[in-house]
């Protein structure tokens, strides 16, 4: 795993996984803003 900093937790089956680094937490960040600016640009 390559990342800045954060947390990965994975069930022991590896069936449930929570991504909370930096750089994922971003990236969401930066996908609802991007659809946000689209909704106010074009409706």
């Amino acid at each position: 795993i390559d990342c800045v900093g954060g947390v990965i937790i994975e069930d022991e089956d590896g069936k449930v996984r929570l991504d909370y680094t930096y750089e994922s937490i971003l990236k969401e960040v930066n996908e609802r803003s991007l659809k946000e600016i689209s909704d106010i640009l074009f409706g």
